[in-house]
């Protein structure tokens, strides 16, 4: 796996996602109620992508850091 996929894969654990969002603030893949959708689209504002370096920086660190030290203490 790679670090995209690490990425793929944690966006897509809805429990995951939850989680971050409750930690953050932050409202990552929820939904929201059609007047926020128009405001937010006149104002060229997507608060998923918004989010998604931070959400990224957050994998990169607490995950597929992580992981990858632990790959590589079981190769040694």
């Amino acid at each position: 796996m790679d670090f995209v996929g690490c990425c793929e894969t944690c966006v897509s654990n809805a429990e995951f996602v939850k989680q971050l969002n409750r930690i953050t603030g932050n409202h990552l893949g929820e939904s929201r109620n059609p007047i926020e959708i128009a405001i937010d689209e006149a104002c060229g504002y997507d608060p998923d992508k918004s989010f998604m370096q931070a959400f990224c920086a957050f994998v990169f660190e607490y995950v597929w850091a992580p992981m990858m030290h632990e790959k590589e203490i079981e190769c040694l």
